[in-house]
């Protein structure tokens, strides 16, 4: 009896012992995902993330620039033609120098945004495809300037290198950024460009500078979509 009660206990503790002694099972980890950087190529450029919320009409421009008249949207990053760039360009003080001075150049101000007085490039002066041939649009001084601090912070955090290739991605679209919505939903669709304009699209207020002068002040060309399309050389 005292044997027979006993040889199931040992039979327990045996499994028990076998048990604690077996191997360990490992679990597969999944391995972790890195996302790769961009290369910086044209077929592969990074992509800057620009923030439209409260700086709409700039992201408009630019936008408005690649959707209806083929301003590049991938650009050169290229520091060292800042400079000549934006004199090429003409949009030093293009929209604030008084009326007189902005008849004679042929360019005008939304008439419902008297502020817009900052010239937008809508090519970036720090890239090869700035400078002459840049179209551009008045926007507000404070906004283009918050635009270009997000355009300097993406550069940096994607770590573009001189003479490397980006695209910008606009986010925190609305209602009011319908070329930016045509633009990144479809970039066939260009039925965003056409049928009439309210008085303040800007539309109505894109411009290129010209190699003609009225006096000594530099004429521009009211680009009209679809006859007039950017080229670097310009007009």
């Amino acid at each position: 009896m005292y044997f027979n009660n006993l040889l199931p206990v040992v039979a327990l503790l045996s499994v028990h012992i076998s048990s604690s002694l077996a191997l360990p099972t490992t679990i597969a980890e999944e391995p972790h995902q890195i996302e790769a950087r961009a290369a910086g190529s044209v077929a592969d450029p990074h992509l800057l993330n620009i923030d439209c919320n409260g700086v709409e009409e700039v992201c408009e421009a630019q936008c408005l620039a690649i959707h209806c008249f083929n301003s590049p949207a991938i650009m050169q990053y290229n520091s060292g033609v800042k400079k000549a760039n934006f004199i090429a360009s003409g949009a030093k003080a293009l929209f604030s120098s008084g009326k007189v001075r902005m008849d004679k150049k042929g360019v005008a101000i939304p008439p419902g945004h008297p502020t817009y007085t900052s010239a937008e490039e809508t090519s970036n002066e720090s890239a090869t495809e700035g400078g002459k041939g840049c179209l551009l649009v008045p926007v507000s001084v404070a906004h283009n300037l918050a635009e270009g601090k997000q355009y300097q912070t993406q550069l940096q955090a994607n770590k573009v290198a001189q003479m490397q290739y980006f695209k910008k991605k606009y986010t925190g679209l609305s209602t009011n950024t319908p070329y930016c919505n045509a633009y990144m939903k479809n970039v066939n669709d260009k039925a965003v460009c056409t049928g009439s304009k309210s008085r303040d699209d800007p539309m109505n207020f894109i411009y290129r500078k010209t190699s003609k002068k009225n006096g000594n002040a530099y004429v521009f060309h009211k680009m009209k979509y679809p006859t007039d399309k950017w080229t670097k050389n310009g007009l």
